[in-house]
Parts: structure tokens; C-alpha cells; sequence
């Protein structure tokens, strides 16, 4: 099993991930504030579930390395520290994302669903980023890479869900007290705005902008 020190450093590195600025939770969060909390709940569900994938393809693919070469752990750890380095340098040099909603329509709630799992499975840089980030937090000696890939990505998973599903619950919750202080619910644009302006405070404090999804 990991242990304690590294769970408690991979947990506050996949909170900080989850609430930093990033198209895929700007982009849940901008559906929420225009069709629903439930529509951003539903993408959040799928874009989870093409984690999981991902968190399955990387710990049988490290078994896999490590039975072909012995020194493949740490080669690789040593290129996910360069990826990550890279990444950030990226963040910091990179422009403010966009994220437009022109000619969007309403989704089912299953094509929701089904969008978050397409967004996320067909981006080969989530693949990549996992490969590099979760095998920092593993250790040969306390037993399977599997066991211990699969226990990382269920907590980044599971806080990933967390910090989303919260953000569209406060998108719907400014949303309907914006509607009961103005006492109209014509014009959608201002408790949309409130929404994004509601949650600003929280990403703006880590913004480090990790563009795994450009």
C-alpha cells in the first residue's frame, strides 16, 4: 500500500488540480450556469468515468514496462517529472482560456453523460498526463502498481467529482437567488455571469492554469 505521507501530498496535488482553471471544469462549469446543474453533473460523471480508463490503461501499462525492463519505474518517473515541469512552464506562458457556448444546444441527460466520456477518452494528453503524474506517488517495494495505480486514480477521481459536482450545485444555487432577488427569470445572461463570478474567488487563488486539455 502507499503510504502516508505520499497519499496526503498526492490528495492535496489532485485538490489543487481539480479546482485550477481548465477547460475541462470551466467547461462544466459554463454548462451548468446556462442548462443546469444536472447537465454539469452528468458531463462531470463521464468525464470521470474516461479517468478511470485512463487509470486502468496506465497501472496495466507500468506492469507491463516494469516486467520488460527492470529500471522502467524510475526512467519514467523521471520523464513525468519533466512532463509536469513542462506543463507548468506551459501554464504560465499560455494565453486565457476561451471557452464558447455560441450554437451549443441542450443535452439529454445520457448525451451528457456521453460527452464527458468522449471529451476525455479521445484527448491523448490526459493519457499522457496520468502516465506522468501518477506513477510519482508509487513505490515498488509496497506491493502492486496496479493496486496502487488503481487506489491514485480513484482519489483523483473521486475528488475530481467532488470539487465539479460543487461547483455546478453553487452555479445552481447563485443562479436561483439571483431569479428570487430580481423576481424575473427573462434574462438568463446576469445570473449566468454570477455564476462564473460566484466561484472566481476559489480558482483564481490557485491559478495555475495545467492546459492538459488544449
Amino acid at each position: 500500500m502507499i503510504g502516508y505521507e505520499p497519499l496526503v501530498v498526492f490528495l492535496l496535488a489532485s485538490l489543487i488540480l481539480a479546482i485550477t482553471p481548465g477547460p475541462d471544469n470551466l467547461y462544466v462549469l459554463m454548462q451548468s450556469a446556462v442548462y443546469g446543474y444536472k447537465t454539469g453533473i452528468f458531463i462531470t460523471l463521464g468525464l470521470c468515468t474516461g479517468l478511470l480508463i485512463h487509470s486502468v490503461a496506465v497501472a496495466l501499462g507500468l506492469t507491463i514496462l516494469l516486467l520488460s525492463l527492470p529500471y522502467t519505474l524510475s526512467l519514467l518517473k523521471l520523464f513525468g517529472a519533466s512532463y509536469l515541469v513542462y506543463l507548468s512552464w506551459r501554464s504560465y506562458r499560455a494565453a486565457a482560456i476561451e471557452i464558447s457556448l455560441q450554437n451549443h444546444e441542450a443535452l439529454t441527460t445520457f448525451q451528457s453523460y456521453q460527452r464527458g466520456i468522449i471529451l476525455n477518452v479521445s484527448n491523448p494528453k490526459v493519457g499522457l498526463f496520468f502516465l506522468a503524474f501518477l506513477p510519482q506517488f508509487t513505490n515498488i517495494d509496497q506491493g502492486s502498481l496496479v493496486e496502487q495505480t488503481l487506489l491514485l486514480g480513484g482519489v483523483f477521481i473521486a475528488i475530481t467529482v467532488i470539487v465539479f459536482t460543487g461547483s455546478c450545485t453553487n452555479c445552481f444555487i447563485i443562479k436561483r437567488f439571483s431569479y428570487r432577488s430580481s423576481g424575473s427569470a427573462k434574462s438568463h445572461a446576469p445570473s449566468d455571469g454570477l455564476c462564473t463570478i460566484g466561484l472566481g474567488p476559489t480558482f483564481s487563488t490557485f491559478y495555475m492554469r495545467m492546459h492538459i486539455s488544449q
